[in-house]
């Protein structure tokens, strides 16, 4: 598929942004007023989240649902000791992991020093995609 021509997936996009565009054209006064309640209800749900999350203390329809608790070990181990917090049932992990730099890597791929096909079963691409916003209706 060239990049001029577009996918279903695509296509159907840009005919409901269209019919969307049209409804929010024919009735401009009935929208502006849904995006500024739709700011203004957003901007109070954050807030209030952020008073039961911050507190602990929930109300009306925001309920605490489950509550995590985790220990920070390495503040333990500073602490208690090292050899007190093993005796307690704490326990040591060495971690290996390899790191190498992209453009070294790639400079290496240019030189001949290691075949492309190789490294590309390696090599994980991450896409950012500029893309509409959501609809949301209340």
């Amino acid at each position: 598929m060239s990049k001029e021509e577009l996918s279903p997936e695509i296509e159907s996009f840009i005919e409901v942004q269209e019919k969307y565009d049209r409804l929010v054209n024919a009735n401009p006064q009935v929208f502006a007023q849904l995006s500024s309640l739709q700011s203004e209800y957003n901007s109070a749900l954050e807030a209030a989240h952020q008073y039961v999350k911050s507190t602990g203390v929930d109300g009306g329809p925001f309920k605490i649902t489950r509550v995590q608790r985790k220990y920070d070990a390495s503040k333990l181990v500073d602490v208690l000791g090292e050899d007190l917090f093993l005796e307690l049932g704490g326990s040591k992990t060495i971690a290996t992991s390899f790191e190498i730099d992209k453009d070294v890597l790639e400079g290496k791929i240019a030189i001949g020093a290691i075949a492309k096909d190789i490294a590309e079963e390696a090599l994980t691409l991450t896409l950012f995609i500029g893309r509409p916003k959501g609809m949301v209706i209340p």
